[in-house]
């Protein structure tokens, strides 16, 4: 099933949707997924507009919010796991400090603002610090002028040697390598404090700007905390129940009030399990909405009968525009199999695009494409509709060969859809195949098949008690023209579309 397609079609909003819709396995007991289903669509039947308005409105806000989630969710990186660091616990021993209540708000004050504060002035105090313990401590007759003369002269390299009653006695040097050498201790010792002031400056810029990124991440976590008791909150007001948050799970309220941003952040960078089952969880619920909002979809009727079958009613194929799309019954109850005749671009590929889909739909969301279906729970589908179908190196004949073994030991109920069996050969050698696999495969009890061909002496000798002879019809207008009527009804279509095609091509015919 092309389940992007699908999605667009459902006007599935949220990645976390499209990826449901691709992530949900094939059900062995859909029966709860159809009256889940069923209760869903029958709950929206009686809601006022404003309350799918108000649903459509959440999930346009989450896919918002995906967009910057979705990095986060990812393994960090070598170098974000060392930045968030800086201010989170992160290392395995540390990491329940996080869930400390005010810790992280805390922890983040002194690192960002206490620390580099003091570090900036940590070299002040060093050049204040003696004087004001020479003169307030040890009460030495120390004015600030002769103390900043002796800090000055102690850095251009002059020490004291000796006092006398003017003060402080020292030796000037006069000779020009001297100087030079107090100009360049001078210029070591500013350096020396103007680094030391500066890198508690630059700490404080980087922290700061790290601090601002774990909040706003952070901040995201909690949105979609939010948005999930928000989106929770709409549906339980009209009778739906969501799994609890499991955001919250484990949390009283008590301590998700204490909960600020960082530790949002460190939840999820310990444990991003809980956010993405959180999405997951959003994503199934906006498709199981979407899906019982449109009334050309249907819950199934399981069948309880020992036989396998499969009734479809109004089925048709999303991929074709309202316009142009056309409606088909199925009956596979008295008579199991089907052989499909039609022209190219007639409609054979619709019909079988269309049963794939409603079968995958059935057996995962419990519903099916049409206004009424019944079928048996099915436990393998065979499908080879196009080339891709059929993956690996050798012929395509010989790719055939093997799909088609695979079909012939099936484990309980199945359904085989394939277009155009055996067609990548010649005529001769495809009629002689299809004989010898078709008569193992309608031997083969509780087995469904539908099969399209060009092989028409091949569906006339079938055995009417087992086999259907269903066709797309069309009409033959002469001149190498063909009207396609599309649908499903009983009959060989011989009708040949081969000039209609050539013709549409460009290229020129005999007629």
């Amino acid at each position: 099933m092309d389940v992007s397609g699908l999605a667009d079609w459902l006007q599935i909003k949220t990645k976390s949707g499209a990826q449901a819709l691709a992530d949900r396995e094939w059900n062995q007991n859909p029966r709860e997924a159809s009256w889940r289903f069923a209760c869903i669509r029958e709950t929206l039947k009686s809601q006022k507009p404003e309350t799918q308005k108000k649903l459509a409105s959440q999930f346009e806000k989450l896919a918002d919010l995906e967009k910057e989630l979705d990095p986060l969710l990812k393994p960090a990186s070598e170098l974000e796991h060392e930045t968030y660091s800086e201010l989170l616990f992160l290392s395995d021993w540390s990491k329940p400090l996080n869930f400390i209540p005010y810790l992280l708000a805390i922890w983040s004050v002194l690192r960002v603002y206490i620390m580099p504060g003091l570090s900036f002035m940590l070299p002040l105090l060093i050049v204040i610090m003696p004087y004001l313990i020479l003169k307030y401590i040890l009460h030495m007759p120390m004015d600030k002028k002769t103390y900043w003369d002796i800090l000055y002269k102690i850095l251009k390299g002059q020490m004291p040697i000796g006092t006398d009653a003017a003060g402080p006695k020292v030796t000037e040097s006069q000779n020009p390598k001297d100087l030079l050498k107090i100009l360049g201790q001078i210029g070591w010792v500013g350096t020396t404090l103007f680094q030391s002031m500066a890198q508690p400056y630059w700490n404080f810029q980087h922290l700061r700007k790290v601090d601002d990124i774990i909040a706003k991440k952070g901040k995201l976590v909690g949105e979609l905390n939010v948005l999930y008791n928000e989106i929770s909150g709409t549906l339980k007001q009209i009778g739906i129940m969501m799994y609890k948050n499991p955001l919250a799970s484990g949390q009283n309220d008590q301590s998700q009030k204490c909960q600020d941003t960082r530790t949002s952040l460190a939840s999820v960078l310990t444990d991003p399990i809980p956010a993405r089952h959180c999405l997951r969880l959003l994503g199934q619920m906006e498709v199981l909405l979407a899906l019982a909002s449109r009334p050309d979809i249907c819950p199934v009727r399981w069948s309880q009968s020992d036989s396998t079958i499969l009734k479809l009613k109004g089925c048709y194929d999303f991929h074709v525009t309202d316009k142009n799309q056309k409606t088909f019954d199925l009956d596979l109850s008295d008579k199991t199999h089907v052989l499909l005749t039609g022209p190219n671009r007639g409609g054979k590929s619709t019909v079988l695009r269309a049963v794939t889909s409603s079968i995958r739909l059935a057996h995962t969301y419990g519903c099916s494409f049409g206004y009424d279906c019944e079928m048996s729970v099915l436990t393998n589908m065979f499908t080879c509709l196009k080339p891709d179908d059929l993956p690996g190196t050798k012929s395509r004949f010989e790719r055939e060969v093997e799909f088609t073994s695979g079909t012939l030991r099936p484990r309980g109920p199945a359904i085989v859809l394939i277009d155009e069996l055996y067609h990548s050969t010649n005529p001769a050698d495809a009629k002689e195949a299809c004989k010898v696999y078709l008569k193992h495969l309608w031997d083969q009890p509780n087995t469904l098949s539908i099969i399209s061909t060009h092989i028409f002496d091949l569906v006339e000798d079938s055995d009417e008690t087992k086999v259907q002879r269903l066709c797309c019809p069309a009409k033959d207008l002469g001149n190498g023209r063909v009207e396609f009527l599309y649908g499903l009804e009983s009959g060989i279509c011989k009708v040949s579309s081969v000039h209609e095609l050539l013709l549409a091509s460009g290229i020129k015919t005999l007629f």
